[in-house]
């Protein structure tokens, strides 16, 4: 007996929710139906509230909206404190280092009072007034357009920012990370930015609690073999555990020795 249409839109609704993105050419394959039929679907679900159709299928409206940064900060705030002071043991004087405008990058720019030899860049407001304010460090902050609830500068040009310094480390946050997604953000800009970095970081680490692991962002900002660090507050799921010993990604538990990707 074939499938009611109502009940195809909540088969479809359990197959988003399960994988956060879903495909129309996948869907329809998977039910029997045409890629029209889908889409038509797609565009009653969207109507609803339930989805937000992007080009070659849909997402959840969740995958789409970050929290402004004001209530990111207070998220899990004693796993991002952890893991920012984990990241201060890879720091020396002297170092350049760059910090993007996430919270747990947020969190590092505190745990950084005790340098005093620092060059840090940044397009975080919030990082820069916690490091001018707080530390006698070099700062350097690029501009472009204020993005608000980030508190941050975007805009410019991603390869002009890879080609003008270099870095000894490059701190980021990231919104989400699965096994067979690799690293992802919310909006096309963050990821951007996030890859222009790739080349000019000589160790690239991400700061990342335990939340961020097997939930979806709406684009895929890094894959596992262009960063050299994870730092995160618990043992990653094995799947992306295993993930990251193949791209031979160093695993730093907060509040734990480093494990190598020879020791997992």
């Amino acid at each position: 007996m074939s499938i009611t249409s109502e009940g195809r839109r909540a088969q479809i609704m359990t197959v988003m929710k399960d994988q956060g993105r879903i495909s129309v050419p996948a869907l329809a394959d998977q039910m029997k139906v045409s890629q029209e039929t889908i889409r038509r679907d797609l565009k009653l679900l969207e109507e609803a509230g339930s989805v937000r159709r992007v080009h070659g299928g849909a997402v959840l409206p969740s995958l789409l909206i970050e929290q402004p940064v004001t209530e990111r900060l207070g998220l899990h705030r004693g796993a991002k404190d952890r893991i920012a002071a984990r990241a201060v043991e890879l720091i020396q004087e002297d170092m350049s280092l760059f910090l993007d405008p996430s919270s747990s990058a947020i969190a590092l720019a505190h745990a950084l009072v005790g340098f005093h030899k620092l060059t840090i860049v940044t397009n975080s407001l919030e990082v820069a007034r916690i490091v001018g304010e707080r530390s006698s460090n070099r700062l350097i902050v690029i501009g472009g357009l204020y993005k608000r609830e980030d508190a941050a500068m975007f805009g410019f040009d991603p390869p002009v920012l890879s080609a003008r310094y270099r870095y000894d480390i490059v701190f980021c946050g990231i919104a989400a990370i699965t096994a067979g997604h690799g690293l992802m953000d919310y909006e096309e800009e963050e990821a951007q930015l996030r890859r222009a970095l790739v080349p000019a970081a000589r160790r690239y680490v991400i700061l990342a609690d335990k939340s961020k692991f097997n939930c979806m962002a709406f684009v895929q900002a890094l894959t596992f073999d262009q960063i050299t660090d994870l730092i995160t507050d618990q043992q990653p799921p094995d799947d992306i555990a295993e993930a990251l010993g193949t791209a031979g990604v160093a695993l730093h538990l907060a509040g734990r020795s480093s494990q190598s990707p020879e020791t997992r």
